[in-house]
C-alpha cells in the first residue's frame, strides 16, 4: 500500500477518506489516519496531530504518531501505533512507547531513522484491555477505549483508575475525547460525556 499512487489519488478524490474494497480494514484505517490534523494554531490552545505510515514492525499496519501543542507547538506526545484487523471487521489499535522519544521527534523528516526503527526501540504501552477498537460506518471511523476493561495504576493519584477514550475520524476531521474514572465509575477528569476536541485535516 505504501507509495501506491492509485491509493494516493483515491484518498485525494474522496477528501482523504479511503474506502477501497481491495484494502483490509486495517489498511483502510491506516490510510485515513495518515494525515495532519490541527486546531487553533498560534494560540495557547493549539494542537497539531500528525500520523505517518511507517514500515511494518510486525502484523498489521504501523504508524508514527506525534502531537504538538500550545503556541510554540512543543512536543506533547509520541507513540507508535499498530493496527490489526479483527475477524469481525473491526480494527484493534495498540500504542507502543518509544524508549528514547526525543530522538524520534519529527520522524517524517528522518528517513534513515524510520528505516532503522525496530521493536527494540519500543516498549509495550498500556494493558491489553486498553487497546482502542475501531469500527467503520461508511466514511466514518469510531474508536473506543472501554473504561470497563482499561484499568491502570495512576502514580500521581497512587490508586487504580479507569481510562476511557473516544475518537471519530472522517474525511474532514479527527475528534478526540479522553476521560478518567475511579473504580466505582465516577468521572475524575476529561471531557464531558458526548463532547469532543475536534481537529480538522490540514490543507
Amino acid at each position: 500500500m505504501k507509495g501506491d499512487l492509485s491509493i494516493g489519488l483515491l484518498a485525494f478524490a474522496l477528501g482523504a477518506c479511503v474506502t477501497s474494497p481491495s484494502l483490509s480494514p486495517a489498511e483502510m484505517l491506516a490510510a485515513n489516519m495518515a494525515d495532519t490534523f490541527e486546531t487553533a494554531i498560534g494560540s495557547d490552545d493549539a494542537m497539531r496531530d500528525r500520523r505517518i505510515e511507517i514500515a511494518s514492525l510486525g502484523t498489521g499496519e504501523w504508524l508514527y504518531y506525534q502531537v504538538n501543542h500550545k503556541s510554540d507547538l512543543s512536543v506533547y506526545r509520541q507513540r507508535i501505533l499498530q493496527l490489526e484487523a479483527l475477524p469481525d471487521g473491526r480494527v484493534r489499535q495498540t500504542a507502543w512507547t518509544l524508549n528514547d522519544a526525543s530522538a524520534f521527534v519529527d520522524l517524517w523528516d528522518k528517513p534513515d531513522m524510520q528505516a532503522a526503527l525496530s521493536l527494540d526501540d519500543l516498549s509495550a504501552g498500556l494493558e491489553d484491555g486498553c487497546a482502542q477498537i475501531w469500527t467503520r460506518d461508511g466514511a466514518t471511523w469510531a474508536g473506543k477505549v472501554d473504561p470497563d476493561t482499561c484499568i491502570i495504576t495512576s502514580t500521581r493519584r497512587a490508586t487504580q483508575i479507569r481510562i476511557g477514550a473516544d475518537s471519530l475520524l472522517d474525511e474532514a476531521s479527527l475528534s478526540l475525547a479522553e476521560r478518567g474514572f475511579d473504580l466505582a465509575g465516577d468521572q475524575l477528569w476529561g471531557t464531558d460525556p458526548g463532547d469532543y476536541f475536534r481537529l480538522t485535516r490540514a490543507e
